[in-house]
């Protein structure tokens, strides 16, 4: 719908156009592209530190290498020997990928929730929708990322 005319009550005299409210849709995949991309960057670093650990010790050129002992230790020895932008590597791809994973999540909820009610059957469903819905978005971004973290170990040794 178009935007509504504003009048000054007084002169009579047109003050300006209100446009339109966005619509409860555009707003919840705006709040859940967001929130997936804040989330996304405060929680990458922990990614980063779990992504090294599951992918040291594969063998390159014929020999293994394990770096780190501990997570605590994967994250000093990265801090220390790479600074702190090496956990942020590749944060652009994820955040990029999170805006439209998060964005079907909660429009895979609110509309399953409008659909099925605010109940334990109802929010049961719209956990569920929200899940399928994002994940069309987040395996094939967790597999792309998989073998780029896989890649990027390998090249370095």
């Amino acid at each position: 719908h178009a935007g509504c005319e504003t009048v000054d009550p007084d002169s009579g005299l047109l003050i300006g156009v209100i446009p339109p409210m966005p619509s409860e849709t555009a707003i919840t995949l705006a709040a859940g592209s967001l929130s997936g991309v804040v989330a996304d960057v405060l929680t990458h670093p922990m990614c980063t530190v779990k992504a090294r650990l599951m992918t040291q010790g594969v063998a390159s050129a014929g020999e293994a290498s394990v770096l780190y002992t501990s997570f605590g230790h994967a994250l000093t020895t990265i801090l220390r020997t790479e600074g702190i932008g090496a956990l942020y590597s590749g944060i652009g791809a994820v955040a990029a990928g999170a805006a439209p994973a998060q964005a079907l999540f909660f429009g895979g909820m609110t509309g399953c929730q409008k659909v099925m009610g605010d109940n334990p059957t109802g929010n049961f469903c719209a956990g569920l929708c929200a899940q399928l819905t994002g994940s069309f978005a987040w395996v094939p971004m967790e597999v792309r990322l998989r073998g780029l973290y896989g890649m990027s170990i390998r090249w370095s040794n």
